[in-house]
């Protein structure tokens, strides 16, 4: 079963929520496809777990619409796990 978590790095600076069959999977693909092998798991502020029906507030042509993690994945072109759902500002 998939789940949805938040992961931040670096001090708060990068957060990103990512869809995976368990944290170690998602933290995995965090540090070798977003921060490209860079990034250290030392660096990992926090992983949270999230429910998909968390509503985030995003932006659409310029106006504010809120939609739940499942929404935002399910829009996208591909359905891959794991994958980056969206990048969250700090």
């Amino acid at each position: 079963m998939v789940q949805f978590f938040k992961i931040s790095y670096g001090g708060g600076c990068d957060t990103k929520v990512i869809i995976a069959n368990n944290k170690y999977e998602a933290v995995g693909y965090y540090l070798l496809e977003v921060q490209e092998g860079t990034g250290c798991v030392d660096d990992i502020d926090d992983i949270e777990t999230m429910s998909p029906d968390h509503e985030i507030e995003v932006y659409c042509v310029g106006f504010p619409e809120n939609k739940t993690l499942m929404q935002i994945y399910k829009e996208k072109q591909f359905w891959d796990t794991p994958q980056v759902v969206i990048g969250l500002e700090s």
